[in-house]
């Protein structure tokens, strides 16, 4: 079952270096490669995690591989730009599971990542989607955008900023910045975004000026526990 708090934390060492924390390893990704610094232009990434089981990865219904917790994340370098369907399907032999699908939008040099677990019912399936893109209406600001279940209240560094959908909220690419996702009768999940660190400068956090982050999240429903007479 997915841990009540899943933790994703972006480092900026150096080159910047971008960290996606799960409840029971470490998943370091390069962020020079996530804007696509180190790749083909005409290419998009995606690295997908599991939180529990192997999920086969399709893209636009095209088996492109398989990963589980201990083999996360899996990294598909030569996802053609634009919308594409993604879909995750959990092995089993019981075929109880179910399936994650949605239509994402890959821009050009830029890496998608999910982490998802999925169980019996979509209710019962949590996980995220984040995006970084440029944005250049920013003014130099990096935003924070967060979508997917209505009505879940985020707190950012202790401050309740609403109800998604948040968007357009800017943060300080220079400090650690902690964001709480709450909804009744759901487990809450906590993201933590660290831009800086040891061996980031002043350099390091302007690469991070005119970028988005977004988070589409849902959460895990709670079960219902059924107490007898």
């Amino acid at each position: 079952m997915l841990k009540k708090t899943a933790l994703i934390i972006l480092l900026v060492i150096v080159l910047i270096l971008c960290a996606l924390l799960s409840p029971w390893r470490n998943f370091n990704f390069d962020f020079s490669s996530i804007f696509g610094f180190n790749s083909q232009p005409e290419f998009s990434t995606l690295l997908v995690s599991s939180y529990s089981g192997e999920l086969q990865i399709y893209v636009d219904s095209e088996l492109r591989g398989s990963v589980g917790p201990e083999g996360s994340p899996f990294e598909i370098e030569d996802v053609i730009p634009g919308v594409r369907l993604i879909e995750l399907v959990r092995v089993s032999d019981s075929g109880i599971y179910s399936k994650f699908q949605q239509e994402v939008n890959f821009m050009p040099r830029i890496t998608t990542v999910i982490a998802y677990e999925l169980g019996p019912t979509d209710a019962f399936s949590a996980g995220h989607i984040i995006t970084p893109n440029l944005n250049f209406t920013n003014q130099g600001a990096t935003n924070l955008n967060i979508s997917g279940q209505e009505e879940v209240n985020v707190t950012l560094n202790s401050a309740l900023l609403g109800t998604t959908p948040i968007q357009s909220v800017s943060i300080n690419p220079t400090t650690t910045n902690a964001i709480k996702l709450e909804k009744e009768g759901y487990e809450t999940m906590n993201i933590v975004i660290a831009v800086g660190g040891e061996g980031a400068s002043s350099e390091n956090a302007q690469d991070l000026r005119n970028v988005d982050i977004n988070i589409n999240a849902k959460l895990f429903l709670k079960p219902l526990r059924v107490v007898g007479d």
